[in-house]
C-alpha cells in the first residue's frame, strides 16, 4: 500500500481537543494507517486506510457523546477482475455542543445528561430520579466543594464567599468529603 492510499475520509465536526486526542489514539493502538489529514475551522478530515475501522470509531463517538452521524459511500472505480464496484466512505461525525454527565437545567428542572442522539437530549432529574427528553436546555458548572457538616443538614463551603451553605439534594455525605455540586438560582445541588 501506498502512503496516500485511503479507503474513505473521516470527518470531525465541532469536536473537542479530547475527543481528537482520543481517535488519533486509536487509530494508533488499531495500527490503521492516515494517509493525511485536513484542517478546517470547524475540525478535521482524516484519511483512513480503513472504512471499517473509520465507521467503527464514528459509532463508538456517536455512542458516548451523542451529535450527528452520517454516512455517504462514493463510487471510487470498478474492479474488472471482480466484477464489482469499488468505493470510498466518507463518514461525517458532528459532535453535539452538550455531553454525557453534563448537569443542564430545562423548564427549571436540574438533569444529569445521561444521552443523546441527533438533537434530542435525555437526562435524569438530580432531585426526583425521573427520566426526560428534551432539545433546548442550558448548562450549569460543575465545580468541586467540601462537605463541612452532616448534622442537622449537610452543608457545603461555597467557593466564593466561603461560607456555609445548604445542599438541597442531601445523599448521606461524610463531613471532609469533596463532591461536585452545581448552584441554581442560589441554591446549591450535589450531582
Amino acid at each position: 500500500m501506498h502512503n496516500d492510499y485511503y479507503e474513505g475520509i473521516l470527518q470531525l465536526r465541532d469536536i473537542e481537543q479530547d475527543v481528537l486526542d482520543f481517535v488519533f489514539s486509536q487509530f494508533e493502538k488499531n495500527k490503521i494507517s492516515i494517509a493525511k489529514i485536513v484542517e478546517l475551522k470547524s475540525g478535521c478530515d482524516i484519511y483512513s486506510s480503513s472504512n471499517k475501522f473509520s465507521r467503527k470509531i464514528a459509532k463508538k463517538l456517536f455512542k458516548e457523546y451523542g451529535g450527528e452521524l452520517k454516512e455517504s459511500p462514493q463510487l471510487f472505480s470498478r474492479s474488472e477482475q471482480e466484477g464489482r464496484n469499488i468505493y470510498r466512505l466518507n463518514v461525517l461525525y458532528k459532535a453535539s455542543k452538550y455531553r454525557k454527565g453534563e448537569i443542564v437545567i430545562n423548564n427549571n428542572n436540574i438533569y444529569k445528561i445521561t444521552s443523546i442522539e441527533k438533537e434530542t437530549i435525555s437526562g435524569t432529574n438530580i432531585i426526583t430520579g425521573k427520566k426526560r427528553k428534551f432539545r433546548e436546555c442550558e448548562k450549569l458548572e460543575i465545580y468541586l466543594t467540601e462537605v463541612v457538616s452532616t448534622k442537622p443538614k449537610t452543608h457545603i463551603l461555597d467557593r466564593e464567599s466561603y461560607e456555609l451553605v445548604p445542599v438541597e439534594n442531601s445523599k448521606n455525605e461524610i463531613e471532609g468529603e469533596q463532591i461536585n455540586v452545581v448552584n441554581y438560582k442560589n441554591r446549591v445541588y450535589i450531582v
